[in-house]
């Protein structure tokens, strides 16, 4: 059910995207798409935290954060564009957000939900996600930020934006191969759906960023497909 569901979200998309010129109501469509789908996931991972060891609901309480953290910051984008009725600005100040929405989850991919548990994991677990979260945030005001703030520049901000946040994305795609070798049962298909997802993500996300960049993207167009997907 749930993949008849997408296949006919995703050709709604496309015909959409096809058919519709670039316009306003093209934009909400796309926007409010988007954050229905963000809301969704983000209900139905945070669902999940009602049963199953403690280990594994610390697993579904980072990824419904990072989801929540995306989700916050595709609203403000939407705020933009929607209510205020102005296109994004390039840099956009919710991209900060954007990029960390990926630290929780991959705290949750270290805290390996299919091991048996013990308190020592579960505390290591919190400790990961507040190492990992220093790393990146240092990561992004020394490679990103300057760019953006000290010395200006919309085309090596977005560079340096791609290139960290693309690097980002192949971690956590490289962490969820690595635990799904290591899994059976239903962790192992969890991991495996994780980790497609994650790999396309990367891939559309990092097209969308070139088209950005190049000011061909605009919300509702062919690029926001596979990112729906």
């Amino acid at each position: 059910m749930w993949t008849v569901v997408v296949c006919a979200i995703l050709c709604v998309h496309i015909a959409a995207s096809l058919l519709a010129r670039r316009s306003f109501v093209l934009t909400a469509f796309g926007d409010i798409l988007q954050n229905t789908i963000l809301l969704c996931a983000t209900v139905a991972f945070l669902a999940n935290l009602r049963s199953g060891t403690r280990k594994a609901r610390l697993f579904w309480a980072f990824m419904g954060l990072g989801l929540t953290m995306w989700l916050v910051s595709q609203v403000m984008w939407t705020y933009i564009e929607i209510y205020l009725r102005h296109e994004a600005p390039n840099p956009f100040v919710g991209d900060v957000i954007l990029f960390l929405h990926i630290v929780p989850m991959m705290a949750a991919v270290a805290v390996q939900p299919h091991v048996q548990q013990h308190e020592r994991t579960i505390r290591a677990g919190t400790l990961d996600f507040a190492l990992l979260f220093t790393w990146w945030l240092f990561l992004y005001l020394f490679v990103v930020i300057p760019w953006q703030y000290v010395s200006p520049s919309e085309s090596v901000y977005g560079r340096s934006f791609d290139l960290l946040y693309v690097s980002e994305e192949w971690v956590l795609a490289g962490g969820l191969l690595l635990v799904w070798r290591r899994s059976e049962g239903i962790w192992r298909k969890i991991y495996f759906h994780l980790f497609g997802a994650s790999l396309l993500y990367c891939v559309s996300s990092l097209a969308a960023s070139e088209a950005i960049a190049l000011h061909l993207y605009y919300t509702g167009s062919l690029f926001d497909v596979p990112l729906v997907a």
